[in-house]
């Protein structure tokens, strides 16, 4: 996923490394010392990329897929290409989060520089929503603003707040 003026990608890193990363279990008989370069979509991962799944609807993109490695839910574990190896993880998409990590990790340093005066690292976390944000700053303090309470339907508005909006 590397492109000119992005973020650069390190490794490559061994399967291993990659699993501990990400929280993920190796299915048996994987090799830990598989080496990974990056990660890519399913439909356009190839050797020594990583991939992930966690919805059945890219089951048909899985079952294709080029990628030597991927992040699945326990589910989809035994529906892997032979040539995949599979990193076992009950969130895979938290996983690939981490995994991202690994491969790009200036990527959550700030590349404007007003903001990258102020924050040496900003974080985000959360899954289908923002849960967190975690940003610290160049001198070390830490900010952490979560978001505990979110529903997927707004609230009704109390007596006294429907009251005010007449």
């Amino acid at each position: 996923m590397e492109h000119p003026g992005f973020f650069e990608r390190a490794g490559p890193f061994a399967l291993g490394a990659v699993a501990a990363a990400a929280n993920a279990k190796l299915a048996d008989g994987v090799d830990p010392n598989l080496a990974l370069k990056d990660v890519r979509p399913l439909d356009e991962a190839g050797e020594g990329d990583l991939s992930f799944i966690d919805n059945p609807k890219y089951l048909p993109a899985f079952a294709t897929t080029g990628a030597s490695a991927c992040l699945v839910a326990p589910k989809f574990a035994n529906q892997a290409p032979a040539a995949t190896a599979c990193l076992v993880t009950p969130e895979p998409y938290r996983g690939f989060a981490r995994a991202l990590l690994l491969f790009y990790p200036d990527a959550l340093k700030p590349k404007a520089a007003a903001l990258a005066q102020l924050f040496s690292r900003i974080e985000l976390e959360g899954d289908r929503q923002l849960r967190r944000i975690v940003m610290t700053e160049a001198q070390g303090d830490t900010t952490t603003l979560r978001f505990d309470e979110q529903a997927r339907e707004p609230a009704a508005p109390s007596a006294d707040e429907a009251k005010q909006l007449g």
